[in-house]
């Protein structure tokens, strides 16, 4: 009863239960001031990319989570010892146009682990985990041992679908990518940005990249 109750009120849940309920529009379709959800895949602007911290992947968005194997008592369980995310600015682009999604806007996500490793007892850290280890000042090893530790990555990479759920603006379009509605128009690109008093919702997950 206690994990049901918990999956209910995680934070991955109600990602997952605002992107399943939001309704999809084209970005040929996105007006000012409404609130849209867009698949598209992943574009890089401006030639901002990332290198993924233990796979050095090419990403606009990585999460890297680090978690020990601790024993309480009669229990053990998993406990997370660093979380480390970064973002740069990025496009979605679903064949009808493209939408730009600003990495200075908070953004909720659920980013799919698809990279993992592993660490303990027998199997010392990779340098390359050590690497990333040190640079938050962790240490893979106890009074004996080694830790028993786990590595779980997951990034938004260039072309790949992504779901971004956020508020539609529209900026000036240095490319001129979007064609002026009157003479005297400035070429105008959408933004989802983030609503007031909330976040971008983003997801790389299958289940919501498929959602109609």
């Amino acid at each position: 009863m206690i994990a049901i109750v918990s999956h209910f009120n995680s934070e991955k849940y109600r990602i997952r239960k605002h992107l399943a309920s939001a309704v999809r529009t084209p970005v040929h379709s996105l007006r000012m001031g409404q609130t849209a959800k867009v698949i598209g895949r992943v574009v890089p602007v401006e030639g901002s990319l990332l290198a993924a911290p233990l796979t050095g992947r090419p990403c606009v968005f990585y999460e890297v989570i680090v978690e020990e194997y601790v024993s309480r008592g009669r229990s053990s369980t998993w406990v997370e010892r660093i979380r480390e995310t970064r973002r740069v600015d990025f496009a979605l682009d679903d064949t009808t146009g493209l939408v730009r999604v600003p990495s200075r806007h908070e953004m909720r996500y659920v980013a799919e682990k698809d990279s993992q490793h592993k660490s303990g007892t027998f199997n010392d850290a990779a340098p390359h985990l050590q690497a990333f280890l040190d640079r938050h000042g962790f240490k893979s090893t106890g009074w004996v041992f080694n830790k028993s530790l786990r590595y779980n990555e997951g990034i938004f990479e260039p072309g790949e679908a992504v779901v971004v759920s956020g508020l539609v603006t529209f900026e000036d379009d240095p490319d001129g990518a979007r064609a002026p509605q009157g003479y005297r128009d400035s070429p105008k690109r959408a933004v989802l940005t983030a609503p007031p008093g909330g976040t971008l919702v983003a997801s790389d997950e299958r289940e919501s990249t498929s959602y109609a």
